[in-house]
């Protein structure tokens, strides 16, 4: 029996033992008209996890930036079904299903199936241990005045459930008997509400009960401009047809928002990466490291901190072989 349930939204208030941060916080909120809002309540903790395919890492270090893409990109179409929905009949207001971008992370620490959905071509991956007030901070500071930022925890159900919340009914699979659907009653018509960004960004959270493992949290930026100049969603598909073997695939089209100045070096809490601390990888991702501490502490004793609390951790679950079991008589 699933136990998806519409979770209401709150006004985050920053909560970092630090009262300057606090107060950063709400200041950078307040003076730029930004909103940060949660969905539901917040997972426990102070980590969140994020797994890079290790040149996405070295780019993001380097760089200062962090990728959000719109959810027709993800690879599971049911993650997309209700960004690409038809919502004509509970809402007319462009409002209330605007174009996202999205990114995601994980609440706990070893998550091995992670370690080989992101790793490149190299089969190398790199996790990020991120600390969750600055990682909030920082993506409200990239934010464009007027955009808001959104955060909630990803909820689990069966494909059939999923692709059935938009129907009033529901038709039991063996039995055949038709039924109200309480699943339509609690994400659409939610208490009798018009329909509007909550309902719309509640849809966005449900994934198939397959990756329940990955206890997962979503980060939704909704664009001022793109609602005031009424943006379509980019849920055009084109077909694109293989040299080798003729066979025509279904291509989405979605955009990459590339948020800046995101500031790593008080984000990151640790770094692991599955290569050996010998490997080529590992010693180009310490080198991404250290060049991003030089180049923003000027203290040498800080520095040196610094560094040794970001040394890269070698993780090697997957980089090397388990000794040979002799099975006795």
């Amino acid at each position: 029996m699933a136990t998806i349930e519409f979770m209401e939204m709150y006004n985050y208030d920053p909560k970092s033992r630090d009262k300057k941060q606090n107060e950063a916080f709400r200041n950078e909120r307040t003076s730029h008209s930004k909103e940060y809002r949660e969905i539901g309540n917040f997972a426990t903790g102070v980590s969140y996890y994020k797994y890079f395919p290790i040149e996405t890492a070295i780019k993001c270090l380097e760089n200062e930036t962090m990728a959000f893409v719109e959810p027709s990109r993800w690879n599971d179409a049911y993650e997309s079904l209700y960004y690409e929905a038809d919502y004509s009949e509970v809402s007319t207001n462009y409002k209330d299903h605007p174009r996202v971008f999205a990114t995601c992370a994980t609440n706990q620490k070893y998550d091995e199936p992670a370690w080989r959905i992101y790793s490149g071509e190299d089969n190398i991956c790199v996790q990020f241990e991120l600390d969750r007030f600055q990682l909030r901070y920082a993506i409200l500071k990239s934010l464009k005045d007027n955009d808001s930022i959104y955060e909630g925890t990803v909820q689990y159900a069966s494909k059939y459930i999923i692709e059935s919340i938009g129907q009033r009914t529901r038709t039991n699979p063996k039995s055949k008997v038709v039924t109200n659907n309480k699943f339509y009653d609690e994400f659409i018509a939610h208490k009798g509400k018009p329909f509007c960004v909550d309902n719309y960004l509640n849809l966005l959270l449900l994934k198939r009960k397959d990756f329940e493992h990955e206890k997962e949290t979503r980060f939704f930026i909704i664009k001022n401009q793109d609602i005031v100049d009424g943006a379509e969603k980019a849920k055009e598909k084109t077909i694109e047809i293989s040299d080798a073997t003729k066979r025509q695939i279904v291509v989405n089209r979605g955009e990459v928002m590339i948020l800046k100045d995101i500031s790593w070096i008080d984000i990151l809490k640790g770094i692991t990466i599955n290569a050996d601390s010998g490997s080529l990888p590992y010693k180009e991702l310490k080198k991404a490291v250290d060049l991003m501490i030089d180049t923003k502490i000027a203290d040498a004793a800080l520095k040196d901190d610094y560094k040794k609390k970001l040394t890269p951790i070698p993780y090697l679950v997957y980089g090397t072989k388990p000794p040979i079991i002799k099975i006795e008589k």
